[in-house]
């Protein structure tokens, strides 16, 4: 099993039990979470091997601010963690974009972890 492929991204492996003396495979919510920020955060290109990975937040902050604008970060986002992080099923997207900040809130329910939601809000502003 290779832990890196794109099917495992949102696993880890966890220390803290094991099976025979080895690690065992987790599917920790923390971990998730920590994940689909990465995916967030990443602009496409950086990541060696995975050329199409993340959304890249930070280029849309000087994008006019329309309904228009909102879908693409919305279709991109969904698209990006149903390729990166299937345990993940994103339920809801609120997006606010005033001057300079971004405000992003994903509400998602995690698909392996006994259905509990989740919610990963994310801001980015420009330094200037």
């Amino acid at each position: 099993m290779a832990i890196l492929s794109n099917k495992y991204f949102g696993i880890g492996l966890n220390f803290g039990k094991t099976i025979n003396g080895f690690f065992s495979v987790s599917a920790d919510k923390k971990l998730v979470k920590e994940n689909m920020k990465a995916i967030l955060l990443t602009n496409p290109g950086e990541r060696v091997h995975l050329p199409d990975f993340g959304v890249g937040l930070r280029r849309y902050l000087f994008e006019m601010n329309d309904a228009e604008l909102a879908t693409v970060i919305r279709e991109r986002i969904i698209q990006q963690i149903n390729k990166y992080e299937p345990l993940a099923d994103v339920m809801d997207i609120q997006f606010k974009q005033v001057d300079n900040q971004m405000n992003i809130r994903i509400l998602y329910r995690l698909k392996d972890v006994g259905g509990e939601t989740g919610v990963l809000e994310i801001t980015e502003q420009t330094t200037a």
